[in-house]
């Protein structure tokens, strides 16, 4: 009984081993795959801060780059439904107070026009607008299928 078990050993310890490593191999990249694509969602929701902080800006000079921004973050395979839906959110809360105030009524940090020496200039506010309703427009891209493993030469058809 004993010479079968050692001989049993002999014969599959290579086998064994392989597989051990092989798998080891595989958890290892899973792994480091799991933290690269926390890494890059931290750096995306970081860009995001950025840009809702830009677009809800109070004095108006960073609203347009802030909504660009959002059109792009929420075209990522990074983008979540929830942060599509504070996106679309954000827009359709832009366009809201701009018709509610008209064009250009409001000048720099939320003051209206009439009491500052500021020109009347509706053109920042209809490219606010079009930005708005291209980001309510994006869809995210579809986050790519997961592939379909090979088949296994050992399980057959």
């Amino acid at each position: 009984m004993m010479g079968n078990l050692a001989a049993w050993g002999r014969d599959w310890l290579p086998v064994i081993s392989s597989t051990g490593v092989f798998v080891t191999a595989v958890v290892a990249y899973l792994a480091y795959r799991q933290a690269l694509d926390a890494g890059r969602r931290d750096q995306w929701w970081a860009r995001a801060q950025w840009a809702i902080e830009s677009a809800l800006d109070p004095a108006g000079n960073r609203r347009l780059p802030g909504l660009v921004v959002l059109t792009s973050l929420k075209t990522s395979r990074l983008a979540t439904p929830q942060d599509a839906a504070l996106f679309d959110t954000i827009a359709r809360s832009i366009q809201a107070e701009l018709a509610a105030v008209g064009p250009s009524a409001v000048g720099p940090a939320g003051v209206p026009r009439s009491e500052t020496a500021e020109p009347v200039r509706a053109q920042p506010d209809r490219e606010l607008l079009a930005q708005a309703a291209r980001l309510l427009a994006a869809r995210a891209k579809p986050a790519a299928a997961p592939r379909k493993p090979a088949p296994s030469p050992i399980s057959g058809p």
